[in-house]
């Protein structure tokens, strides 16, 4: 299992790629579907770079608002408090479609968040659902329609439950400068 910060590493390192004419891109290629709306097959590319099960449950969809039904159909689906790994759903005004969009966040903080979208613009000029690469993009939190949140491992949990580790000692070792490593590696050991 992988954690937020393993999908987002791998999204951030695709931040600036571009497609070529006609929609096509690594991403299509990778799903079997180029030449089409690729903000989905963005993500779902992401997240089969880290750990295939985390997305879907190793299922594959190119439609935002398929993700959106699983998520909610398997308790998945959040509308509030969005996470760095949360795949976020967005609601364009205007448009024909209520899941126009959709991109991995990175933060939020008060109405913004700041997310990683493939298919977009790189400002807000160009379409904002079929733009034409991989960017970092602050967007108003009323664009949001929810967001598919991912089982990510929580080694932090792991760890305290496995060596009954006190909050305050944990909190102590994720200060460190390596912090997340550490309790990843002491969770996982053998």
């Amino acid at each position: 299992m992988a954690q937020a910060s393993d999908v987002l590493a791998v999204a951030v390192r695709e931040i600036g790629t571009v497609e070529q004419s006609g929609n096509r891109q690594k991403y299509g290629k990778a799903y079997g579907m180029d030449g089409v709306y690729w903000c989905m097959q963005f993500v779902w590319w992401c997240f089969q770079q880290v750990d295939k099960t985390l997305f879907m449950d190793g299922g594959k969809t190119a439609s935002c608002g398929e993700l959106m039904r699983w998520a909610q159909a398997h308790g998945q689906w959040v509308t509030k408090g969005y996470r760095p790994g949360d795949v976020l759903i967005y609601d364009f005004p205007g448009t024909a479609y209520k899941t126009d969009h959709c991109g991995i966040c990175e933060s939020g903080s008060g109405q913004y968040v700041t997310a990683i979208e493939g298919n977009t613009s790189n400002g807000n000029a160009g379409s904002q659902s079929n733009g034409d690469g991989v960017y970092r993009r602050k967007r108003k939190l009323s664009l949001v329609l929810g967001a598919y949140r991912p089982k990510y491992t929580d080694y932090r949990a792991q760890l305290q439950k496995r060596a009954g580790l006190e909050a305050k000692t944990m909190d102590y070792l994720a200060a460190y400068k390596y912090g997340s490593d550490l309790i990843r590696k002491l969770a996982t050991m053998k």
